[in-house]
């Protein structure tokens, strides 16, 4: 398998799922572009989008509203875990 085709190789449900969490990233593009890998910072913003959800969907937020993140904040996040 090369890996231009990794994609073909899963279930239907789970590429709808990867794909719509890649356009979910979008909403940060302006952050994800200053990162100096994009592609980390694009997973990096994929798994703190997940884990907001599971928090949402357990009640572990106060605020059951979906809320996007400052750009400030963002910046800040995408720094910090750039460093590891």
């Amino acid at each position: 398998m090369t890996p231009t085709n990794w994609r073909r190789e899963l279930d239907l449900d789970i590429d709808e799922s990867l794909t719509q969490l890649l356009n979910e990233t979008k909403l940060y593009d302006n952050a994800i572009s200053g990162a100096q890998d994009k592609s980390k910072a694009q997973m990096w913003v994929a798994m703190a989008i997940l884990n907001k959800k599971l928090e949402l969907a357990l009640g572990n937020n106060e605020k059951k509203e979906k809320k996007k993140l400052s750009e400030k904040d963002l910046r800040k996040l995408l720094k910090a875990l750039e460093s590891y």
